[in-house]
C-alpha cells in the first residue's frame, strides 16, 4: 500500500461514515505510514495532521496491563495474588463480590465483577483512590474465572494496585514507565498537558443530524487507568504496539517488557462463550481475534465523541492504528481495519455462521430480560422474529434505548443484523437452567444476567420507550 493509497482510503471511509476528522498510522515492511483527513473541530475548521492528538479511550487498559506486567516480571507482585491482599477495604459493607478475585482475572476481564461503574470522584492525584473506595458497592455477575465480562472498574482497581506496589501515582507511573521508555512526547497522561499540541475534540449529532461539540468532553479523571484521560497520536499507538511484538531489539530500545512477558499477554487467558467469529478470547489486557487462522491482537477505545482502534498481526509484523472524532465510529474502524489487513496481509475478515430458523419454543427460551448494573436488554419475539431492545443508563443523562432485529445462527446464539457492510456481532445465550433457558447473555464482550423468565409475546412495539 502506497502512502497516497492510504490517504485516499482513510479520506473515503471517513466520508462514508461521516467522521469529522481522523488520523491513522500503519507499520508494515519495516516502516511507518501516516495519514490524516478532516478537521479537529467543526467550529474552528483546523485540519487534522498525523501529529494531531486524540483521546484513545480503553486502549489505555493495555497500558495499565503493561504496568502490572512490569511489576510482575520484577517479582513485585504475582498475577495470582488476590486483589483483597492489596485492597482489603473492598470488603467494606460486608461485600463478598471481590472474594477470590485475582489480579490475572482482572487483566483478562474474567473476574465476574459487574464493572461498568462510571462515577466522577473529582480531580487530583487521589481520584483513583477515591474511586476504588466506592468499588465495594459493586455486585458480581458470576463467580471469578467463570466467564468473561468487560470490566472498567477492574482496570481502575489494577491502576490502584500499581500505585500501592510502586509507591507512586498511576499518572507518574504511566509517564515514567510507558511514555518515557517509548520516547513519545505526544503520548500524554492527561488533557492538561496537551496545550502545545493540535488537539481533536469529540463530536456528537444533535436533533437535526448536525455535529456539535458536547458540553462535557472528558470522562472522569478517576477512570484514568481504564481510559478516561490518555491522549496520543496514531504513531504513538504504533510505537506502543511494536514494543509488544516481543522482538529483542525492540525490548532493548524501549525497556518496556521482556519479550516473553509481552508474548504472554497475548496468550488466551479467558474465552468468550461460543460461537464467536470476531473476538474469541481475552489475553492479559489485549483482545484476541482469529482471522483466517491467524492470531490478531488489539483493543478498541471510546470516549465522549472520540474513538480508537489498534490491530496487530505478529505473523506479518503489521500494526494498524486508527483515531476518529465522531461519526459512525464502529463502522469506520471495522471497515477500514478490514480493508487494510486484507490489502497488506491478505487476511479476510471473519464471518458469522449461516443463519438458521428456530421454532417458536426455542425462540421462547431466549426471550426475557437480561441486565447489568447499567444496561438492560429485552429479548422478545415479534411478528418479524427475535428482537433486542437495549437500554443503557448513562451518568449523567437520560437512559439511551436502541432496538434491532437479531437473527439466529445456532440454538443459543444470534447475530446482529449487518448494516452497511460492518461485521455482525455475536449474541450468545449460555448457562442454561434445568429447562434449557439461558441464565446469561453475552454481547460485545459484556455478560448480562437474566432477571426475568418472561415468555415471548405475539406483537411488540419496536419504538424506543
Amino acid at each position: 500500500m502506497t502512502e497516497r493509497r492510504f490517504r485516499e482510503l482513510l479520506a473515503a471511509r471517513a466520508a462514508d461514515c461521516k467522521v469529522p476528522g481522523a488520523s491513522a498510522a500503519i507499520f508494515c515492511d519495516g516502516k511507518v505510514l501516516t495519514a490524516a483527513t478532516g478537521v479537529l473541530n467543526v467550529e474552528t475548521g483546523v485540519a487534522v495532521t498525523p501529529d494531531s492528538i486524540f483521546q484513545i479511550g480503553s486502549i489505555t487498559k493495555v497500558m495499565t496491563a503493561t504496568l502490572v506486567m512490569q511489576l510482575a516480571q520484577a517479582h513485585d507482585l504475582d498475577l495470582h495474588d488476590p486483589v483483597l491482599r492489596y485492597l482489603p477495604d473492598l470488603r467494606r459493607n460486608a461485600s463478598v463480590a471481590w472474594e477470590g478475585v485475582t489480579i490475572r482475572q482482572l487483566l483478562a476481564h474474567s473476574s465476574g465483577i459487574d464493572g461498568d461503574f462510571i462515577i466522577d470522584c473529582g480531580p487530583g492525584p487521589d481520584a483513583v483512590t477515591r474511586y476504588v473506595g466506592r468499588c465495594s458497592e459493586l455486585d458480581r455477575l458470576f463467580n471469578p474465572g467463570g466467564g468473561v465480562s468487560y470490566c472498567t472498574a477492574g482496570y481502575v482497581v489494577l491502576g490502584r494496585i500499581t500505585e500501592i506496589v510502586a509507591r507512586s501515582t498511576w499518572e507518574v507511573l504511566f509517564l515514567n514507565r510507558i511514555a518515557s521508555p517509548l520516547a513519545r512526547s505526544s503520548l500524554l497522561s492527561h488533557p492538561k498537558e496537551v496545550s502545545q499540541f493540535q488537539i481533536a475534540v469529540g463530536h456528537v449529532c444533535d436533533e437535526t443530524g448536525r455535529y456539535r461539540i458536547p458540553r462535557r468532553t472528558q470522562l472522569p479523571a478517576a477512570l484514568a487507568p481504564a481510559g478516561s484521560t490518555v491522549a496520543a497520536t496514531a504513531s504513538d499507538l504504533v510505537a506502543f504496539a511494536l514494543a509488544h511484538l516481543g522482538d529483542e531489539r525492540i525490548r532493548e530500545s524501549t525497556g518496556l517488557l521482556y519479550p516473553d512477558t509481552a508474548i504472554s499477554m497475548r496468550d488466551a487467558a479467558a474465552s468468550l462463550p461460543a460461537p464467536q467469529w470476531y473476538q474469541h478470547h481475552r489475553g492479559l489486557g489485549w483482545a484476541l481475534f482469529d482471522w483466517d487462522g491467524h492470531r490478531i491482537f488489539g483493543h478498541d477505545g471510546g470516549t465522549i465523541g472520540q474513538s480508537s482502534s489498534l490491530r496487530v498481526s505478529p505473523q506479518h509484523s503489521l500494526v494498524v492504528a486508527l483515531l476518529a472524532n465522531g461519526g459512525d465510529a464502529r463502522r469506520f474502524h471495522d471497515l477500514l481495519s478490514r480493508e487494510i489487513l486484507m490489502d497488506l496481509a491478505g487476511l479476510k475478515a471473519p464471518a458469522p455462521p449461516p443463519d438458521i430458523e428456530l421454532c417458536t419454543e426455542r425462540r421462547g427460551r431466549l426471550t426475557g430480560t437480561y441486565q447489568t448494573a447499567t444496561t438492560r436488554i429485552d429479548v422478545l419475539d415479534s411478528v418479524d422474529g427475535l428482537y433486542m431492545r437495549t437500554t443503557t443508563m448513562t451518568s449523567p443523562g437520560e437512559p439511551i434505548t436502541t432496538s434491532e432485529n437479531i437473527v439466529a445462527v445456532s440454538e443459543y446464539a444470534c447475530r446482529t443484523t449487518a448494516r452497511d457492510g460492518r461485521t455482525p456481532e455475536a449474541i450468545v445465550f449460555h448457562g442454561g437452567d434445568e429447562v434449557g433457558r439461558p441464565r446469561f447473555l453475552t454481547v460485545r464482550t459484556r455478560t448480562h444476567r437474566r432477571v426475568t423468565p418472561e415468555k415471548s409475546i405475539a406483537t411488540y412495539d419496536k419504538s424506543p420507550h
